[in-house]
């Protein structure tokens, strides 16, 4: 059985070789927007993008929250491309042209489920490793 979601670590993707770091977003109108994935869990994805992307993905949103999430439509590369739907849970403003968005996963296959649990345990197990070596040396 697995663990509540409020355990799961979130891997900064610039720490590993196994994922791209391009997501493709797609717009109400299914028009394609690229942005660079920053973290992955078992249930979630952070995104940054640049205003323009923003106002591109979330059209006349004055507050995004997860009472009130917008559902999109994504795609990024883990081992193999992943299609899913995810709710955007939140916006975060990180610098005056760079925003966060925390996508939650809607519709997760289980193929798809498979490949993020292989990549994180891969990820959180080479964590672990190097966590040991250093307190030996």
């Amino acid at each position: 059985m697995k663990r509540p979601l409020i355990y799961h670590s979130q891997i900064a993707v610039k720490e590993t070789k196994r994922i791209h770091s391009q997501v493709d977003i797609f717009t109400l109108d299914d028009s394609a927007i690229s942005t660079s994935l920053q973290n992955v869990s078992r249930d979630r994805i952070t995104i940054t993008c640049d205003q323009f992307s923003l106002h591109q993905l979330l059209p006349n949103h004055a507050q995004i929250s997860p009472k009130q999430p917008v559902s999109l439509k994504v795609n990024f590369t883990i081992y193999e491309k992943i299609d899913m739907s995810c709710h955007v849970i939140s916006v975060r403003r990180l610098s005056k042209d760079t925003f966060q968005l925390d996508m939650m996963f809607n519709e997760l296959d289980e193929h798809s489920e498979h490949l993020i649990d292989k990549y994180m345990n891969y990820s959180l197990k080479k964590q672990n490793e190097n966590i040991g070596y250093r307190e030996v040396a």
